[in-house]
C-alpha cells in the first residue's frame, strides 16, 4: 500500500522541524553558557524545597529545575560574576510556566533593571530570545503571571553574548519541545 501524499508532507514537515530544534538545542549546548553553575537567587522557592533551589535552573541539567511559590510576580536572577556582553536569553518552561514574563539585566547591583524583552506565552518549553546586545553582570527573569496555579517553574535558563551566541532558532523563535535529554 502506497503512502497517502498528504501524511508524507506531514511527516516531512515534523522531521524538519525536529531537526532544527534538536540543532538548536545542540548548538545551545556548544555555546559558552555565560549562566551555567553561576550563583543564583529567587523571590521563593516551593515550599523551601532543596530539590527545587534556585542554583537547580542553571546547573546544565535538564532534569533538575527551580520552582517559586504558588503566587504572581516571581523572579529567578543569575550573577554572571561580572560584567558581560549579552544578547540571548534561553528558557526551557516547566509545565508551571509564567505566561507573561519579562527578561531584565543590571550591570551592577545598584543599579536599576532594564528590561531586555517583554513575553508573553501560552504553552511551557524552550523560548529562545535575543535582543541588541547589553552589557550586564544581573539577569533576571520577572515572572509577572503564572499560567497555571502553580508556581513558575523553569527546568534551564541559559545566558549568551555576541561571540558566544549559538545559531538563530527555527523560524517561530520556539522550540516548545518541553524538556531535552
Amino acid at each position: 500500500m502506497k503512502p497517502v501524499p498528504i501524511a508524507l508532507a506531514r511527516l516531512k514537515r515534523i522531521l524538519v522541524a525536529g531537526v532544527a530544534c534538536f540543532a538548536l538545542c545542540c548548538a545551545s549546548a556548544q555555546a559558552q553558557d555565560m549562566a551555567l553553575s553561576k550563583p543564583a537567587s529567587a523571590s521563593s522557592t516551593e515550599n523551601n524545597r532543596t530539590d527545587l533551589r534556585p542554583a537547580l535552573a542553571n546547573d546544565g541539567n535538564s532534569s533538575t529545575r527551580w520552582s517559586s511559590s504558588f503566587v504572581d510576580n516571581q523572579w529567578w536572577e543569575v550573577d554572571l560574576g561580572s560584567v558581560r556582553q549579552i544578547d540571548r536569553v534561553e528558557l526551557n518552561w516547566e509545565t508551571a510556566y509564567a505566561s507573561r514574563y519579562s527578561i531584565e539585566t543590571r550591570a551592577s547591583s545598584s543599579d536599576s533593571w532594564s528590561t531586555a524583552a517583554t513575553v508573553t506565552i501560552s504553552s511551557p518549553g524552550l523560548r529562545a530570545h535575543t535582543f541588541p546586545a547589553r552589557n550586564a553582570r544581573y539577569v533576571r527573569i520577572q515572572g509577572d503571571e503564572r499560567a497555571t496555579g502553580w508556581g513558575i517553574s523553569l527546568w534551564d535558563v541559559r545566558v549568551f553574548g555576541p561571540s558566544s551566541s549559538p545559531s538563530p532558532p527555527a523560524p517561530s523563535g520556539e522550540c516548545a519541545t518541553g524538556r531535552r535529554r
